[in-house]
């Protein structure tokens, strides 16, 4: 009969025996997946149980893992992240079988019963180490204690649906409102008050919470608007301007309306009207379109000499101030089509046969922005 080599460890015939009888007792009281998991759950979880075997038993680099456990333990791992098991916890316990230990080995181990649930329970800490590194939060992992018979040699995991409390409703953002104010206050003064006695009652105002700015603004503002026709007199106008914007997460859209004040007689008042959007590139800038039309004459009220309708690029960049107001800055680059059936010569103005030409529209406007 060959004897084993001393501290080596071996199977016994009559410790198998024995073990193996306690060991159907073990697995008949393993532990049972006491509640069943939710309706929705993936196949892939199965009954929410594993059984991991065949741990290294010869002197390894790391004999309480076998890398053949990685795809199941990865199937537990994408259970517990599913949203059907939210509350779930994994259970890992270790377990070990019948070899014994001969020797110094067991016997400074312990004795055989020892040994092995010490050899259990590195396993099981293994596994514990091993989903805490896939990234599962440690308040969801829980070691259950090794049994004190023999059944494999390896570990057994399960899933714990309700292992976590239920999660507590989302609260709204805001403030506190007074009472609470109150109740903490009162709180606060109870436990650092030196002498006993009553609590001074605590007098808390609430300001009224303010909302938001909203994606509207209206703006106000002033600036030079000047049209170059190739083949009229140059337009200088001045503008002075009022809008309405609405600016989203990525785009922007605004109609503006003013007054302008050329620098002829033939179109020294009118008026105009504009339509843009476009992208909305940073917090502070916009990059877009425009389109309009305007008219002028001698007076506002007086037939029109000169009616432009124009289109192009604008920008606008803006710097916030106070809650809701900005500083803007508007550029506006474009063309048009300009048609003029007055002038003014010495002073004086005179109708002339209706004529149009391409124009060059150069804008620039200062404003301030409120959002509501």
């Amino acid at each position: 009969m060959n004897l084993p080599t001393r501290g080596t460890p071996h199977r016994s015939a009559p410790w198998r025996a024995r073990w193996l009888a306690a060991g159907l007792v073990s697995l008949a009281a393993a532990p049972a997946f006491a509640e069943a998991l939710p309706e929705g759950t993936p196949a892939s979880c199965g009954n929410g149980t594993w059984r991991f075997e065949d741990a290294p038993q010869a002197s390894v680099e790391d004999a309480s893992f076998n890398p053949a456990w990685t795809a199941d333990l990865q199937v537990v791992v994408a259970c517990l992240k599913d949203p059907h098991l939210a509350r779930a916890c994994v259970s890992v316990q270790g377990r070990f079988d019948d070899t014994r230990f001969e020797g110094p080995v067991g016997e400074a181990m312990g004795g055989q019963i020892a040994a092995q649930s010490l050899r259990a329970r590195g396993r099981a800490l293994r596994l514990v180490s091993w989903f805490h590194e896939a990234g599962v939060a440690p308040d969801r992992i829980r070691e259950t204690p090794v049994p004190s018979e023999p059944s494999w040699r390896g570990a057994f995991v399960s899933l714990l649906p309700d292992c976590l409390p239920p999660a507590q409703a989302p609260q709204v953002a805001g403030p506190p409102d007074a009472e609470q104010v109150r109740v903490v206050v009162r709180e606060t003064l109870a436990e650092q008050s030196a002498t006993p006695g009553p609590v001074p009652e605590v007098h808390v105002e609430m300001a009224a919470p303010k909302d938001p700015p909203g994606p509207f603004w209206l703006a106000a503002g002033t600036g030079f608007g000047g049209l170059v026709a190739a083949d009229a007199d140059d337009a200088a106008v001045g503008l002075t301007r009022v809008g309405l914007g609405w600016t989203g997460a990525h785009t922007y859209a605004r109609l503006d309306g003013g007054l302008t004040y050329g620098s002829g007689e033939h179109q020294s008042r009118g008026w105009e009207t504009t339509l843009g959007g476009g992208w909305h590139a940073l917090s502070w800038l916009d990059v877009g379109a425009r389109a309009g039309h305007r008219v002028s004459g001698p007076a506002f009220t007086d037939p029109w000499s000169d009616q432009a309708f124009f289109g192009g690029a604008e920008s606008t960049q803006c710097l916030k101030w106070v809650r809701g107001l900005s500083a803007c800055a508007e550029e506006f680059l474009g063309g048009g089509l300009l048609t003029r059936r007055a002038v003014t010569l010495r002073d004086t103005l005179y109708y002339v046969p209706q004529a149009s030409h391409g124009a060059l529209l150069l804008g620039l406007n200062l404003a301030l922005r409120q959002e509501f």
